[in-house]
């Protein structure tokens, strides 16, 4: 792991919106070469929202990080 990179990349989600974060994950996972998110438009955008829409709607989400890793990091405190 890179120290500074993650220092930058945690500047950077303090000053996101929960839901971009969520977004930019999910396209970061589908994306195959980055020279694809010229293509990303609109109609992803409305994509991404269902998608969160359904995740957070499901009973056994709290939000990013699942119960597991969450109880982990309590561990370690």
């Amino acid at each position: 792991m890179n120290k500074n990179k993650i220092i930058e990349l945690v500047k950077i989600l303090k000053n996101s919106d929960y839901k971009d974060i969520f977004g930019a994950l999910i396209v970061f996972e589908k994306l195959d070469y980055l020279q694809d998110l010229q293509d990303f438009n609109d109609g992803d955008i409305e994509y991404l929202e269902k998608v969160y829409d359904k995740f957070m709607d499901s009973p056994t989400i709290s939000g990013l990080l699942n119960e597991e890793l969450k109880e982990i990091l309590e561990e370690s405190e």
